[in-house]
């Protein structure tokens, strides 16, 4: 394993885009830099952490874990149904409005109206005149 999580593979990549854009010339120079890039991130990243640290905040500090610990909502391994009127069904926005009709609840197949088979049959009506005539 190289530096970090990156791995010879994608280490030997980089090396091979950075040499087909720059050229064999500029590779100390850019190395160098990146060399200082690194040293510097981590340093800035070691002072967070030390402040971190005095401040008692770090990663590692059980009181910093107990704390968290304690806000943390526990679960109460019971669930409370919702609160109901007795007999009530639950609302789920406003009523409807009364009808003064009232519906039916027989079944949908049958009709009231008798419609025989020579009703249904009638001629077409004649097609309306052509306004253009």
């Amino acid at each position: 394993m190289g530096i970090g999580s990156f791995g010879f593979s994608e280490m030997l990549v980089i090396v091979v885009l950075v040499l087909i854009f720059f050229g064999p010339q500029r590779m100390p120079e850019i190395a160098r830099g990146l060399g200082k890039a690194m040293r510097e991130f981590r340093k800035s990243m070691n002072e967070v952490k030390r402040e971190l640290e005095q401040a008692g905040m770090a990663d590692d500090s059980p009181a910093w874990k107990q704390d968290t610990r304690d806000i943390q909502p526990r679960p109460s391994g019971t669930i409370e149904p919702p609160h109901m009127t007795a007999g009530a069904p639950p609302s789920s926005g406003p009523e409807p409005a009364e009808s003064s009709t009232s519906v039916d609840d027989g079944p949908a197949s049958t009709t009231d109206v008798d419609e025989s088979p020579a009703m249904a049959r009638e001629e077409p009506s004649p097609p309306p005149p052509d306004p253009l005539a």
